[in-house]
């Protein structure tokens, strides 16, 4: 066939399959699309485009359904998919990692290497539906029933099926019927079916890869083996440290940049987040990748139900759902806040929290969320990379950051980043004002006084001008929460922003120094107005 030819059925086929897809059957992965293919790409190429061929007479979907039906079957000569074939024939391997000493990986990487490519199919946003899954053929794969053999033969993951123990397994009939209930402290419960459990493991592996940003046949076989060994240290009652994706907007990352540290990374958005950052109001254009500790809260059993109603009924546990919730926003806020002092003096890194995705790997779907937000108070900020080392930094320091401070942290992120409203912004900056410094008596001058002190130690002229200044803007939030008239808008927004500069400025002085930074309020207040800070300068 004329290179010209197959250069433009090439073309064709990208328009439907996607360039992940065809780059992997013809063995360029992220190399890009060959300019000139060889003789095994052209024959590739040549029955993709006769099999498009076959189903023109279909709508998109159910094109796309028909494509992933043939290219994903079983091929049993070959021992793997039709997709593997085609692969093999131009690279003349398999992503196969040959035998290792564990039985239930070895065939839990088989089924990884075959369903690899489903996840590459183009999804939600192309056609309306998912499509991109590999569930079906995983299910049916012969290795699937070698997979629930070993499965209930494993010392540990045998825990999460007590009716194994119960049934005698003879038949492969009588292995799909295996079934447990499992609640987890990430907040949710439910069946888990033996059959189901590798194809739930291997995307959940996917799902995590793609978070990462980086979508490799390679790092996804290495993901595997890790959520394995993870559900394995989970049946055995451990705790664990799991994914978490949260979707920033407001703030912005040039394509493929990261920064962050291990717990708290920060990267641009990619095409892989099409999988599970769905657009909500906002439109994330950085991601978060951090973690929530996950344990086991009941395996097997009857799902837990009110004695009077008989309703499914998760009371008992809601104290250790909680637990997890507040846990995970807190390490969210806590790198939110980061970017707001990293960003000193302005403009402010103000990220706002979009979709949140829990990765656990009980559940086929990522556990998702999104938190009630107002439209943003400011325009969106291009991270420079010269402030990457600082905000680094910040998500170190603020990693012990005193749970006393906590009000004063989630007050002033809601002042810079979601209150609509600049008179409800500036009633939060002094309110974080006042954990900071407040108590009794003389409640103004304990805050005002200890603000000026921090933040001005050098000038007594500027100091006392500075304390004015407080004492105004403190009257001001006071008067406004008892009743008095609302100034304009204008001077309203001009005081927010003030009030929040000098929280933030405060907190960030307060890290200077760790002998005030653990103190209760009154304390610190007082310390810092008898020349403590004057006295860890000299």
């Amino acid at each position: 066939m004329p290179r010209a030819d197959i250069l433009t059925y090439m073309q064709d086929i990208e328009a439907v399959l996607g360039g992940p897809l065809l780059g992997y059957l013809l063995g360029t992965d992220d190399a890009g699309l060959p300019a000139a293919p060889t003789a095994e790409q052209s024959a590739v190429i040549e029955f993709l485009q006769q099999s498009l061929a076959k189903f023109q007479t279909l709508d998109a979907s159910g094109r796309m359904a028909r494509l992933q039906e043939v290219l994903l079957a079983y091929q049993e000569e070959q021992d793997t998919t039709l997709v593997n074939v085609l692969r093999s024939s131009v690279t003349g391997k398999q992503n196969d990692r040959g035998r290792i000493d564990d039985p239930v990986a070895e065939e839990l990487l088989r089924l990884a290497r075959d369903g690899f490519a489903g996840y590459l199919f183009p999804g939600l946003g192309q056609y309306g539906m998912v499509l991109a899954s590999s569930s079906g053929n995983i299910l049916r794969h012969p290795a699937n029933y070698r997979f629930m053999r070993r499965v209930i033969s494993d010392p540990a993951l045998t825990r999460l099926f007590p009716d194994a123990q119960l049934r005698e397994a003879s038949d492969d009939n009588e292995l799909v019927k295996i079934y447990t209930y499992i609640i987890v402290s990430s907040g949710h419960g439910g069946g888990l079916q033996l059959s189901r459990l590798a194809d739930q493991l291997l995307k959940n592996s996917y799902d995590r890869m793609a978070l990462s940003g980086n979508v490799d046949v390679d790092i996804y076989l290495d993901t595997v083996l890790s959520v394995l060994e993870e559900m394995r240290s989970l049946a055995l009652g451990k705790q664990v440290e799991i994914p978490v994706g949260v979707g920033l907007a407001n703030i912005k990352l040039l394509t493929d940049q990261r920064i962050g540290i291990r717990g708290a990374e920060l990267r641009s958005t990619g095409p892989q987040d099409g999988r599970w950052l769905l657009p909500l109001n906002m439109l994330a254009s950085v991601v978060l990748i951090t973690t929530i500790p996950l344990q086991l809260l009941q395996v097997g059993g009857n799902p837990p139900t009110e004695p009077a109603t008989g309703n499914i009924s998760f009371d008992k546990y809601e104290p250790a759902f909680d637990v997890a919730r507040k846990a995970l926003q807190r390490r969210i806020e806590l790198v939110r806040f980061a970017l707001l002092l990293a960003s000193l003096p302005g403009p402010y890194f103000a990220s706002q929290q979009d979709m949140t995705r829990i990765f656990d790997p009980f559940y086929q779907t990522a556990i998702a969320s999104a938190p009630t937000f107002s439209p943003s108070l400011n325009s969106e900020v291009l991270i420079d990379p010269l402030s990457f080392p600082v905000i680094e930094s910040w998500i170190l320091k603020t990693r012990n950051h005193p749970r006393t401070l906590d009000i004063a942290m989630r007050r002033l992120l809601s002042a810079a980043t979601s209150r609509s409203n600049p008179l409800d912004g500036l009633i939060d900056a002094v309110l974080a004002w006042e954990n900071m410094f407040s108590g009794t008596p003389e409640t103004t001058l304990r805050v005002c006084g200890a603000i000026s002190h921090l933040l001005e130690q050098a000038d007594y002229q500027k100091r006392q001008q500075f304390f004015d200044e407080l004492k105004k803007l403190y009257a001001t939030r006071s008067s406004l929460v008892h009743g008095s008239s609302e100034p304009e808008i204008r001077e309203a927004s001009l005081m927010r922003d003030r009030a929040v500069d000098i929280g933030l400025q405060c907190m960030a002085r307060l890290y200077d120094y760790p002998d005030l930074l653990d103190l209760k309020s009154t304390v610190r207040s007082r310390n810092i107005l008898l020349g403590a800070t004057q006295q860890s300068a000299s």
